[in-house]
């Protein structure tokens, strides 16, 4: 399993007993898309004897599982269009083994797709972890398979940490499609992309750990899931994270859960979304769909769910099907589903007007404040709090710390702390600090 940047005294065990030859490295130096020359020699090499990301991570699937690439600030552009068999050649750039790749971080190192092809494919039965990079500008129309992620299509298992995946488009899942069995991100944002039907940021079955992250802006323009499309028994597990502004076509301009899927959210935001969003007055659920033919559970504990909305009349509309409500959470309109109390109590957020745009509020991800005279502040549950899977979180979605004030607030942010320090979590650190 990946090591975490920052988690020096565990990567320091990890590498004394694995042994530092083991971990293959290659260090990137040019920005242009080159392939490897030679991938018997064990070294990343172009024809013009430079290290590409392209060369790398071909050379690095002939070396087995487990190596780094590092990858210095710059625009890594992808310039050789997909042809014949699409291999690793040309193309998007495909993982055919695990492997890290570890950017400088996400505003400086930058991984383009050129509008060619998607940027990432991580193949089945492998684990690739992505860091402090930004995956730009994929796009993927093709038959089959090819239609689904126009960033990043995982059929294995990934992970991003302090990764932006944005202006990205595909027929299915225009940020990310996973559908292998494990996708996680953490301090991490999709934004911005675009699915010609559904999962407009991230479409996914599986299991999926989102953890102090945001999905905004993003858009499913003729079905269900603007921000996040579920199918197929998904196991969602959200964490002190923001769905906001996301627009869905038909049903769920936040989250859409289709069939068998489970769905535990803790202190979370879900405010500002769409449904309905090609205005022709069909589509429900701004905010969550619990599709009501799908046997799905939807658990939500400390989250702020409101100002999400139908396009047609600009109806309010929070949610559809069932919801079932642990702690205490605050709804701005329920009339849509059914809110099933399991513990604690739930109630109505009082004003709209006490919650701010999304905004670099501090830490590495966007966030929307709340502002005095939100009910949301010291909103929480007085016996749980900010409880989450595993304990109370201690801190926000920007690792401020919580509870500042008599209870612990409602929702991913936590009010009296204008401003955390951004750069705390690597998010600009260079990648020499802790690399193998």
């Amino acid at each position: 399993m990946p090591v975490r940047p920052g988690c020096s005294l565990l990567l320091a065990v990890i590498l004394h007993l694995a042994g530092t030859a083991s971990l293959a490295e290659s260090y990137v130096n040019s920005t242009l898309d080159q392939p490897d020359i030679d991938l018997l020699d064990g070294i990343c090499r172009t024809i013009a004897n430079t290290c590409t990301l392209r060369a790398a991570i071909m050379q690095e699937n002939n070396d087995g599982p487990g190596s780094y690439i590092f990858l210095p600030p710059g625009i890594y552009q992808l310039t050789r269009p997909p042809a014949g068999a699409n291999g690793t050649d040309n193309g998007d750039l495909n993982f055919t083994e695990s492997m890290n790749v570890v950017g400088y971080g996400a505003e400086s190192t930058i991984v383009d797709g050129g509008g060619l092809d998607r940027v990432f494919t991580v193949a089945a039965g492998h684990s690739v972890t992505l860091w402090s990079l930004t995956v730009r500008n994929g796009a993927t129309q093709g038959p089959g398979a090819t239609q689904e992620g126009g960033g990043i299509l995982v059929l294995g298992s990934a992970g991003l940490d302090n990764v932006i995946v944005r202006d990205n488009q595909a027929i299915f899942g225009g940020g990310v499609a996973a559908r292998g069995p494990n996708f996680w991100m953490d301090d991490s944002t999709i934004r911005d992309n675009r699915a010609a039907v559904r999962g407009g940021g991230l479409l996914a079955s599986g299991e999926v750990t989102i953890r102090r992250s945001t999905i905004s802006g993003n858009a499913a323009a003729s079905d269900h899931g603007g921000g996040i499309y579920l199918y197929s028994m998904a196991n969602l597990r959200m964490e002190e994270s923001t769905i906001s502004s996301n627009r869905a076509g038909v049903d769920g301009g936040g989250i859409f859960a289709s069939h068998q899927d489970v769905l535990n959210i803790y202190s979370s935001t879900i405010v500002f979304n769409q449904a309905d969003a090609n205005d022709d007055g069909t589509g429900d659920g701004g905010g969550i769909v619990n599709n009501v033919f799908g046997s799905n559970t939807v658990n939500v504990r400390n989250c702020l769910i409101a100002g999400n909305y139908i396009v047609n009349f600009f109806d309010w509309d929070d949610c559809v099907g069932t919801i079932s409500s642990y702690g205490r959470n605050l709804f701005g309109d329920v009339a849509g589903c059914s809110v099933i109390t399991g513990s604690g109590d739930w109630g109505l957020l009082n004003d709209l007007a006490w919650i701010g745009p999304l905004a670099k509020n501090g830490g590495v991800t966007q966030t929307h404040a709340i502002y005095p005279g939100s009910n949301a502040i010291d909103g929480g549950d007085p016996a749980d709090g900010c409880g989450g899977p595993f304990g109370a979180f201690t801190v926000d979605q920007r690792r401020v710390p919580r509870v500042n004030g008599a209870r612990c607030d409602v929702g991913a942010y936590e009010a009296g702390v204008l401003f955390a320090d951004g750069f705390e979590l690597n998010g600009l650190a260079p990648w020499p600090s802790w690399r193998p």
